[in-house]
């Protein structure tokens, strides 16, 4: 349980870190904006490296941002460290990163003068430590999660009519509205004001990335890891509406307040309604348990289940670890699989915990959150 309000912990207190500590409430907006506007799914997946790396990226621009306007009285030899380090942590979480990091470093750039020597050099620190990330610390999930860039060549120029194309569109009543509200929103705004820069800037960005998620995954994905793919979304619609538009409704506090309360409540409703499909699957792993508690270690293929319930099985071996051991003191190991030829080679371990990635010993488990209670083999379930 604290592991997974820990998750919502990071981003409170980086909330509360920008607000108090930065007194920055134009980038703290901006948090609250990327944690309510679109998310509905993604809350209820919560360990994405890059939800929480957009965050740590709110955070370090509204550093930068504050050292210069609020006046931050910290010496140079401190900040300096910690805007290296945050830089450091964020080139190595997740590679998708770099265009919101891209596109913040651009669009504070116009504005804002006296951050520029700070925004030129952190740009240049981050490059290097993509640069050497690449070469020296690529994963292989890493190049797997990027394949799917073969597609801008492979199918090339037949973009359009795309599988992911059609579920984004369709997703925009019930997922998108905000985002894409509030789109139409900046870019009329910036029009009427003649910021021309700034409407290629945010529909260049907007567009590209679309396409470029779209393209990679051309028949769509799961809706938890499309739309956690589409997270940078929101901080391209928002970063005008609370560096550039907010300031404006200073003097309007009411108006700002209700404004405010519309959209989070109209967020929080919409968060909590998805709770329904995580719950339902959560339902159906446990009914799963209580039918076959006489049959502690299992391989069953997922054609068994309904999978517009259970979306993906590759996690289930580690989901029923915790969910058995939390109702009943004891780890039962199953594992629900696409592919149950391959693994056969386990139908005979009586002492390992089988996982889609890897098989581990008992003995090299932690006792305390793993109690296994018998030596059977595996049963095999095609």
């Amino acid at each position: 349980m604290y592991y997974s309000l820990g998750f919502e912990v990071y981003y409170f207190i980086t909330f509360i870190i920008i607000l108090f500590l930065f007194k920055s409430i134009r980038f703290a907006l901006l948090l609250l904006f990327y944690n309510t506007l679109m998310v509905s799914d993604t809350f209820y997946w919560i360990q994405s490296e890059l939800q929480q790396g957009l965050a740590l990226l709110i955070l370090y621009f509204s550093l930068i941002y504050s050292i210069e306007y609020n006046k931050i009285r910290t010496p140079k030899y401190i900040i300096y460290p910690v805007l290296g380090a945050l830089v450091f942590t964020i080139a190595f979480m997740h590679p998708l990163l770099f265009f919101p990091f891209l596109y913040l470093s651009i669009y504070l750039y116009i504005d804002n003068d006296r951050i520029r020597t700070y925004i030129l050099g952190s740009g240049l620190y981050y490059f290097i430590m993509i640069a050497i990330k690449f070469v020296f610390f690529n994963t292989s999930y890493e190049s797997t999660s990027l394949s799917g860039l073969k597609n801008l060549y492979v199918l090339f120029p037949d973009y359009i009519y795309l599988e992911s194309n059609v579920q984004f569109l369709k997703n925009i009543p019930s997922k998108y509205h905000f985002l894409v509200f509030l789109l139409i929103v900046v870019l009329i705004w910036h029009l009427k004001r003649n910021n021309y820069l700034k409407v290629l800037i945010v529909l260049f960005f907007f567009v590209g990335y679309i396409l470029l998620i779209n393209i990679s995954f051309p028949k769509g994905a799961e809706e938890f890891y499309i739309e956690n793919m589409y997270l940078p979304l929101i901080l391209f619609v928002a970063t005008p509406i609370a560096l550039d538009f907010y300031p404006l409704l200073n003097n309007k506090p009411r108006i700002t307040a209700l404004m405010l309360a519309m959209l989070v409540s109209i967020s929080l409703y919409r968060i909590y309604n998805t709770h329904k499909i995580y719950t339902a699957r959560i339902e159906l792993l446990q009914r799963f348990l209580d039918r076959t508690g006489k049959t502690p270690k299992m391989i069953i293929s997922e054609r068994h289940f309904p999978m517009d319930t259970l979306m993906m099985s590759w996690a289930t071996p580690y989901e029923i670890w915790l969910l058995s051991t939390i109702s009943s003191d004891s780890t039962r190991c199953v594992m629900i699989t696409d592919n149950v030829k391959s693994m056969h080679h386990a139908k005979n371990l009586r002492w390992h915990f089988v996982t889609r990635w890897g098989v581990y010993e008992y003995s090299t488990l932690p006792k305390k959150y793993f109690k296994f209670r018998d030596t059977l083999p595996y049963v095999i379930v095609e």
